[in-house]
């Protein structure tokens, strides 16, 4: 992605800052992109930043840039190094392996992933969901989980039974 025009955009605001500085609430710049000025005080003394927000929506994913001009050097941030689209290919790349780590403490390593799926094929072949509620709601969870995963989340719902409780249904 070419970050020229967002970058003189922040420059803009900047130098506009540092003439009058106040709050300028978010504006739409471009398509997934805010760019908004905060004031601050703080107890070593006052400043600004400017702040501007790239959305990734299919990534559920949003990277910032941040100059500041004050005391509050730590709020400062650049683009990710490796680029905006590659931070959120790791994003969601990192979703996803937190998905599987939730599974699995959840109780459910790959052999019980697999015992289950087994299952649900000769269940859904006999055509006997609707015997099967657990097992059903059991699968619909791993779908949820790999689907919130994909979308960029990280929270995720607790699993409705246990391996042992399906089983025994």
């Amino acid at each position: 992605m070419d970050l020229t025009l967002l970058n003189a955009a922040i420059d803009a605001a900047f130098a506009a800052a540092l003439t009058n500085p106040q709050r300028v609430t978010p504006q739409v710049i471009a398509e997934n992109v805010t760019l908004q000025t905060d004031t601050y005080v703080a107890p070593t003394g006052s400043g600004f930043r400017v702040v501007c927000r790239i959305k990734v929506p299919e990534a559920n994913f949003t990277v910032t840039r941040v100059r500041n001009h004050g005391p509050d050097t730590a709020s400062e941030r650049d683009w990710p190094a490796e680029g905006i689209e590659a931070a959120a290919q790791a994003h969601v790349a990192k979703c996803l392996s937190q998905g599987a780590a939730y599974v699995t403490a959840k109780g459910f390593d790959a052999d019980k992933k697999v015992i289950l799926l087994n299952k649900l094929l000769s269940v859904k072949e006999a055509e006997a969901l609707a015997a099967h509620p657990k097992l059903v709601a059991l699968y619909t969870w791993f779908e949820t989980v790999q689907g919130m995963a994909i979308a960029g989340q990280t929270m995720f719902p607790p699993a409705p039974h246990t391996f042992e409780e399906v089983i025994a249904e």
